[in-house]
């Protein structure tokens, strides 16, 4: 055996390209789902020549047949699940979306910090039912003089809290706005700095 074969992309698209190192049978596929009203988006898939589909997952899904959750978020695997189901069947990724995002997206945050907020991240709220915690994810912007826990990135916020935040507006539920579901966000599993973000683009 060889080296290893790893690649680094920065867009989705070029999965197309990339091999396996556990079989030549193995292969992956990139589709862009465009059928009207019925179903928009980006479909992943790990295939095998002799045993079919192995793994799909489809982005930025929108649709008719799609069923939207969390104030219009529809629930799609993070950059980081993706990579990691690639890496079980031999591909060796490494994606940083971040450099890629469309000029849309940056306009949007360049906005989100004119009105004073400095971070961005998805932060799982929870309620409590019968007894547990049910968690729902929301991506939002905070000031973080207010909101100082929530730098930690694996921080939950109480119900209660959220809506607190958001009452006294050092927090902005930015996935209830039909602006923002236009782009991915996958890539967004930390606590991000808006300016850091901006700046990687100046």
């Amino acid at each position: 055996m060889g080296d290893k074969l790893n690649y680094s992309i920065t867009d989705w698209h070029q999965l197309k390209n990339v091999q396996s190192n556990n079989s030549r049978y193995l292969h992956i596929s990139v589709a862009d789902l465009i059928q009207a009203d019925i179903l928009t988006g980006l479909r992943i898939q790990v295939k095998h020549e002799q045993y079919g589909p192995l793994f799909t997952c489809v982005l930025n899904a929108q649709g008719t047949i799609v069923t939207e959750v969390n104030d219009n978020i529809t629930v799609e695997p993070t950059t980081e699940q993706i990579l990691a189901e690639l890496h079980k069947w031999g591909f060796e990724v490494q994606f940083d979306q971040k450099l890629n995002l469309p000029q849309g997206q940056l306009d949007f945050l360049a906005e989100l910090k004119s009105l004073g907020y400095d971070k961005l991240r998805i932060l799982p709220v929870y309620t409590m039912r019968f007894g547990k915690k049910e968690y729902k994810p929301y991506i939002i912007v905070f000031n973080v003089s207010t909101n100082p826990d929530w730098l930690v990135n694996t921080y939950g916020a109480s119900e209660q809290e959220f809506l607190k935040a958001l009452k006294e507006g050092s927090a902005v539920n930015i996935s209830a706005t039909s602006k923002a579901n236009i782009w991915s966000w996958g890539w967004l599993n930390f606590v991000a700095n808006i300016d850091d973000i901006l700046n990687e683009f100046i």
